[in-house]
């Protein structure tokens, strides 16, 4: 559409030199602003009208509240939107027209396609969202395990190999060996 906009502008250019050539007297310079101006902004509002938007919340189908960490997106494109924390909403703009399959997914809850919804060129359409929890909770039990050791002077990862490993290396000296991993 861009390209469209500059060539559109360069043949009004073209033209209004041709005409200020075979006349005596040149078009002024604010009438052919003028007319640049609201050629190009008439240009603008076209292309705004040429995408569609998809709106709407995300909400947790038990406490009906909003799923943070909820995401939005539309299948086999890259178009996508995080939920708001604060209220659940979601917005998905610049979208070409046509039909698509939205999905709704967070970690912990169950995924939530919605097929065949119809974007229109310059409207909104709203899908809400209401998130199935995958976990059961039963009263106010605690699961607890045992807790991992961790050497606390370890502050990166550490690769233990045994002298034959070493040998093996195709290396010759201590920076090879720490190349190798």
């Amino acid at each position: 559409m861009e390209n469209l906009k500059v060539r559109v502008v360069m043949i009004m250019i073209n033209a209004m030199i041709k005409i200020s050539g075979k006349s005596k007297k040149a078009i002024p310079v604010p009438v052919f602003l003028a007319i640049l101006f609201f050629f190009c902004s008439s240009l603008s509002v076209a292309y705004a009208g040429s995408t569609g938007t998809i709106t709407g919340t995300v909400i947790d189908s038990d406490d009906k509240q909003p799923v943070p960490g909820a995401k939005v997106r539309i299948m086999n494109t890259n178009l996508r939107a995080m939920v708001n924390v604060v209220d659940g909403s979601y917005e998905i703009s610049s979208i070409p027209p046509g039909e698509y399959t939205i999905l709704a997914e967070c970690l912990g809850y169950n995924e939530y396609k919605i097929t065949d919804v119809n974007v229109i060129a310059g409207s909104t359409v709203e899908i809400n969202y209401l998130l199935k929890s995958k976990w059961k909770f039963h009263g106010h039990k605690c699961i607890a395990s045992e807790r991992l050791e961790i050497d606390k002077r370890e502050t990166s990862s550490v690769v233990r190999m045994s002298t034959k490993e070493i040998e093996w290396l195709p290396v010759t000296n201590i920076q090879g060996i720490l190349k190798a991993q």
